[in-house]
């Protein structure tokens, strides 16, 4: 059945694997994350192009990353989750229906950041 430009349909997903940082001479502190972030391809404002999904994704975590390290939560497990809903929080402004998780979709590939 063909997609139609009105209806929610399809998914497309990116994993990475990205470094949360903060630089102090008291607590310098890192955390690996393992992001997977979802976006629909199609929601109710219509079509999501790749472009636009990856730099709103882009700014988003930027954003997120500078909330939840200003907040001076540990590397930890804690540190990530808070990032993932920070960024979905972010994100879902631009984009209706995105989802940031922990990897969940097999055989996507992810990347490394930094």
């Amino acid at each position: 059945m063909p997609v139609s430009s009105k209806d929610p349909s399809g998914w497309k997903a990116a994993k990475v694997k990205i470094l949360l940082g903060r630089l102090s001479s008291v607590f310098p502190a890192a955390a690996y994350c393992d992001i997977e972030v979802g976006i629909p391809e199609i929601n109710f404002r219509g079509p999501v192009p790749d472009e636009f999904a990856q730099l709103e994704a882009a700014a988003a975590a930027d954003a997120a990353a500078r909330i939840v390290l200003s907040q001076g939560i540990p590397p930890t497990a804690i540190l990530c989750r808070s990032f993932q809903e920070e960024m979905e929080r972010i994100l879902s402004a631009a984009i209706p229906g995105v989802r940031v998780t922990k990897f969940l979709t097999p055989n996507v590939p992810h990347k490394t950041f930094p």
